[in-house]
């Protein structure tokens, strides 16, 4: 027995300098021990202790001569002074140097949309992309059949033919929504088109935008033309029936004036004092000036009449313009949908062919759905995370791809 103490002794500067160089496994400063890792314990000048030893369901490492030692939840220099308090205290050590590393970090698990679901040996630095690579990649569906260079081209055709016309119906939807923005609002400024095309979009995109924003300008300028020449005919009408009302008011006065002319010649034929011609021809004038207050009536009614099918034509194209305007906006919506769904499905079957989509068609590289149940204080918490997120030893990785059609 006291020959190990002064082994151990005489030794203490060699363990000081294994520890300073870092031999052994490379350890996650912050990590602590688990149950499924395996320590690497070496204690100097005792080599019937060195060895790897598994920590059990008990939270435990196994150790000769001194038995269970408690680690799990503990980092290593804990447990690194828990077995120098256990040889201490059996009087096996007076001062011994204890070595403790992680030989082995517990598994982590990958499972979901992954070829090879399981376990995947822990590394220091591994993320949820190093797993994936590590499970055999995406899964694929098994009816996939190989997927040659031609049809990887057809699929990158499609994908920008479709990417484009995809382009067309946001811009045009975008247009709609503007119109009818202002026929819901005609007093407002002329209104401006939603930007939806990204700076590093496509030419085609931008310039169909360009061509969209420039239809918008010249359809709001059609539409401010056609109310004005409105405006102005209704306000030449309302001019015109009052002229007339004004030109029948004084009609009113001289009819007036001719039918007290005609009484006042009837009383003097009657009185033989007047010949009864000049009173025929007062006659014929007071008819006259009759016909000319109807007709004047006939002009003012004809007057209003085209002062109210003008406002009835303009409120009516406004109301056939937006019904249009809504149709089409609904057929766009319809369009843009089936656009997008083939636009899943394509990526689907290049993500299939272990293709990303092409950059150019404005289609970002389908990536999974990632969540890690990751375990500590005894409870397992859901974390959502990316292809680059960084794991830690016994996390469970479930990956599943995004709603689009596979195989």
């Amino acid at each position: 027995m006291r020959r190990i103490m002064r082994g151990a002794r005489v030794v203490c500067a060699l363990g000081a300098i294994w520890l300073a160089q870092g031999i052994g496994a490379p350890v996650l400063a912050e990590t602590l021990v688990e149950r499924g890792d395996v320590l690497y314990v070496a204690v100097v000048g005792t080599p019937e202790m060195t060895r790897d030893a598994r920590v059990d369901a008990d939270g435990r490492v196994r150790l000769p001569l001194v038995g269970g030692i408690p680690v799990a939840g503990s980092n290593l220099d804990e447990i690194s002074a828990r077995i120098k308090e256990a040889l201490v205290k059996a009087n096996i050590l007076l001062d011994p140097v204890v070595l403790v590393e992680i030989s082995t970090y517990r598994p982590i698990y990958i499972g979901g949309a992954v070829k090879r679901s399981g376990a995947v040996p822990y590394e220091p630095g591994l993320t949820v992309r190093h797993a994936l690579i590590a499970a055999g990649g995406l899964e694929t569906a098994t009816s996939v059949e190989p997927v040659g260079i031609g049809q990887v081209l057809e699929l990158l055709a499609r994908q920008r033919a479709a990417s484009l016309s995809l382009a067309q119906t946001d811009s045009e939807i975008a247009r709609l929504k503007a119109q009818l923005a202002q026929a819901d609002a005609p007093a407002q400024d002329p209104p401006e088109m939603a930007q939806n095309a990204a700076p590093d979009a496509p030419a085609e995109a931008r310039a169909i935008q360009k061509i969209d924003s420039d239809l918008l300008r010249d359809l709001s300028f059609q539409r401010s033309s056609n109310l004005a020449y409105a405006k102005t005919a209704v306000k030449l009408a309302e001019v015109e029936i009052d002229v007339l009302e004004q030109q029948a008011t004084f009609q009113k006065h001289e009819q007036q004036l001719q039918h007290d002319e005609v009484e006042r010649t009837r009383t003097l034929v009657e009185r033989g004092l007047v010949p009864l011609p000049q009173l025929m021809e007062l006659q014929r004038e007071d008819s006259r000036l009759s016909r000319d207050l109807l007709e004047n009536y006939a002009f003012a009614a004809r007057a209003r009449q085209s002062m109210e099918r003008i406002r009835h034509e303009t409120s009516v194209e406004a109301t056939q313009n937006r019904i249009k305007n809504r149709e089409s906006y609904r057929a766009a919506l319809r369009e843009r949908a089936a656009l997008q769904s083939e636009l899943d499905i394509i990526a689907g079957h290049l993500l299939a062919a272990g293709q990303k989509s092409d950059p150019q068609a404005g289609i970002a590289a389908v990536e999974p759905n990632v969540v890690i149940y990751r375990r500590a204080s005894n409870e397992t918490r859901k974390v959502p995370a990316t292809m680059e997120t960084p794991l830690e030893p016994g996390d469970i990785v479930e990956l599943n791809l995004p709603d689009l059609v596979r195989g």
